[in-house]
């Protein structure tokens, strides 16, 4: 069986107020699977969830209340997305409805 690692990934980017300079900021989270599991249904349904799961883990909350401002709430569903969807190609999954 050939077990293959997706990595779900968000750039953020933060200005240091005083110094002027940016500070870059990678998080990950490895999402591992199977070809042989992902060949079925079920298995891609599981994979799917799973992607999401991370992508939200990684970006954070996509909740005003809970993100602090409608502007994060912005850039959390935004990372959410691009990261969804580029976890979806790199497992050969057609993209869905990232919701």
């Amino acid at each position: 069986m050939i077990k293959k690692t997706i990595i779900a990934a968000a750039l953020t980017t933060t200005f240091a107020m005083t110094a002027g300079a940016s500070v870059v900021s990678t998080e990950t989270v490895r999402v591992p699977y199977q070809e042989s599991v992902v060949s079925t249904e079920r298995g891609q349904s599981v994979l799917v969830s799973k992607i999401k799961r991370a992508a939200k883990q990684v970006c954070g909350t996509t909740h005003r209340t809970d993100a602090g401002s409608l502007t994060q709430v912005m850039k959390n569903r935004s990372c959410y997305n691009n990261a969804v969807d580029s976890a979806m190609a790199k497992a050969g999954l057609k993209a869905s409805n990232n919701s």
